[in-house]
């Protein structure tokens, strides 16, 4: 067994069709992406336009103004334990179209939460982002 698991992993590293990923080499200074996302210490998420444009009007690349939105959320959105843990257990619980209703119950609640308390889970996060 132990050999064709090293036979296995031997093909694969030498197989002209694995490509790795090629790692993006340019240097990206992120300070004023950085500086601008501090400008904003727990604004408002009732208007996520203006939030945007606040973090990436005065910056000129794609890479700053995700930057900027990135770092804003990293400094402003606490991650919500509780939710976590209430999700995961109903989760586990249910299945089949009970889950599909959980869910669709679920998603205003991270929403309100995210938008009333700076907290989120997962789902928060990438909504917001």
């Amino acid at each position: 067994m132990r050999v064709f698991v090293l036979t296995c992993c031997a093909i694969a590293m030498l197989s002209p069709f694995v490509i790795a990923q090629i790692p993006n080499t340019e240097f990206v200074d992120f300070a004023k992406a950085d500086s601008i996302a501090d400008l904003y210490p727990d604004h408002s998420l009732t208007n996520l336009r203006v939030l945007s444009d606040k973090l990436t009007a005065p910056l000129s690349t794609e890479k700053e103004k995700f930057r900027a939105i990135y770092k804003w959320v990293c400094n402003n959105i606490a991650n919500d334990y509780s939710f976590y843990t209430m999700n995961k257990s109903k989760r586990e619980k249910l299945s089949g179209e009970e889950l599909v209703a959980w869910n669709k119950a679920f998603a205003p609640q991270v929403l309100r939460t995210l938008i009333e308390s700076h907290r989120s889970v997962c789902t928060g996060y990438a909504y917001l982002v």
